[in-house]
């Protein structure tokens, strides 16, 4: 049985602006619409971002809650382009919401999966989830099954927060939203077939769109076609279940693509992947003001 939707609340002070400039990978330069004065905001996503951040473009910033905080702003939000909707420009986000649906079984793609933990070591790389096949237990007995530590990962199990399976929303600062959340959409991918006990996942954030198609990565990511590759070798070993799920941060996208003209090797690669059996899969997020929900499931692949 599933929980209710999975959903994080922003802020309720988010200051509306304008946006000016960019001056380096993690920081803009904005202008608030209270006083009209300009402010540095950093920015948790390192994409281009260039059809987003455009001239005075209307953002939604945060302001810092640690009082010694050089920085004294967060960049949450930006409008879209078309004005019709906002997109979330935190790359944790994504995570934050796959850990929560994960740990309340509300990810239809992963029924036959518990959640172990976050952050799994395997070989040169920390993926971002462990999850493990789901065995038959007594009613009474309702613990994740032990890490399979022997496997080369980065030891025991670690404790999922206390902030899981409720179906409560949490907040994405430091301060609880009161937002109302809103229903997971009723499409979903297929759950994984039977197969390897233990199962590593791939979240990906992805912002851009372009033709109602989300398209990953924005920028060349290195990292992550190295990532890529090393599922599609785990997967080959025959010991793994591996998946890549990419979370759009927004809502006007049908599907989800490989972006091969910004970056063809990370498209090659998630081609390659999907050959040895990885299984890649889509969400997208319905965003406002007030919070972003996980949102149905849409088609993903290389394109």
């Amino acid at each position: 049985m599933t929980a209710g939707p999975v959903r994080l609340s922003f802020p309720q002070d988010l200051a509306p602006a304008r946006f000016v400039g960019r001056p380096n990978r993690f920081l803009v330069r904005a202008r608030l619409e209270e006083d009209g004065q300009e402010v540095d905001a950093h920015l948790p996503d390192p994409g281009r971002l260039r059809e987003l951040l455009l001239p005075d473009a209307s953002l939604w910033l945060e302001p810092a809650r640690n009082p010694d905080r050089k920085t004294r702003w967060t960049l949450r939000l930006c409008e879209r382009p078309d004005k019709a909707g906002v997109v979330s420009l935190d790359t944790t986000l994504p995570n934050r919401l796959v850990e929560k649906a994960l740990a309340s079984n509300a990810l239809t793609e992963f029924a036959d999966f518990s959640l172990v933990r976050s952050e799994y070591t395997v070989g040169r790389s920390r993926f971002d989830f462990l999850l493990e096949r789901r065995r038959k237990r007594p009613a009474s007995d309702s613990g994740l099954a032990d890490s399979p530590g022997s496997r080369g990962g980065a030891g025991p199990k670690e404790e999922i927060g206390s902030e899981s399976g409720t179906g409560q929303e949490e907040p994405v600062g430091s301060e609880r939203g009161t937002g109302q959340e809103e229903g997971v959409g009723s499409e979903s991918g297929a759950a994984l077939e039977e197969g390897p006990q233990n199962l590593l996942l791939e979240v990906k954030s992805v912002t851009l769109v372009e033709g109602g198609v989300g398209l990953f990565p924005d920028a060349v990511t290195e990292r992550g076609a190295r990532h890529v590759r090393e599922l599609a070798e785990l997967t080959r070993d025959g010991e793994w279940a591996t998946a890549v799920l990419f979370v759009l941060q927004r809502d006007d996208a049908r599907e989800i693509q490989a972006a091969s003209a910004i970056d063809p090797r990370f498209a090659d690669e998630l081609q390659a992947a999907m050959v040895q059996g990885v299984k890649v899969l889509g969400r997208r997020c319905r965003v406002t003001l007030d919070g972003i929900t996980l949102g149905e499931a849409v088609p993903a692949g290389p394109g």
